[in-house]
């Protein structure tokens, strides 16, 4: 098992999980603050860390302008990530997903899985101590976080 395993989920509101197996706890860093991922990555290079972010790709019905943004986003973390020399792999929603989630957790919403809503239901059965706010203001789970901690589940389950 590795050291240290990261779970990326991208974007502007995403996510960075790290799983830090020595003292068996979790750490998050949200992607708005790309100096406190950079200073993580950085604090990680040299040891048996890897990183698996989510492979996504254009969103259907977003605007160009917004298309763009998130695949630069996505393109500096994977810059990042190569520069302070840690493996990345990408994996797929649908691929994680089908790992992570459990029957139980499937939330139906006229006849179509809540991907969302199912995702958080998976992540409150495996770590049912953890608070997926975003901060303390907020009321309701924050699916960037709880994606991010199921990506990082997947590669530790995975043994990536």
């Amino acid at each position: 098992m590795r050291e240290i395993v990261i779970g990326i989920d991208p974007g502007e509101k995403g996510f960075a999980c790290v799983w830090h197996e020595r003292l068996k706890m979790f750490s998050w860093y949200p992607l708005s603050d790309m100096e406190a991922l950079r200073a993580m990555l950085d604090s990680m290079r040299g040891s048996d860390a890897v990183v698996c972010m989510e492979h996504v790709g254009a969103i259907k019905g977003s605007s160009s302008s917004t298309t763009f943004k998130f695949g630069r986003n996505v393109g500096t973390i994977a810059g990042m990530v190569m520069a302070y020399g840690l493996p990345l792999c990408e994996v797929t929603p649908q691929r994680w997903q089908r790992e992570m989630w459990e029957p139980q957790d499937r939330v139906s919403v006229e006849g179509k899985v809540h991907t969302k809503m199912t995702s958080i239901r998976a992540a409150r059965r495996l770590h049912p101590g953890i608070d997926f706010r975003r901060s303390e203001k907020c009321t309701k789970p924050d699916d960037n976080k709880v994606d991010a901690t199921l990506i990082c589940d997947y590669a530790r389950r995975m043994n990536l």
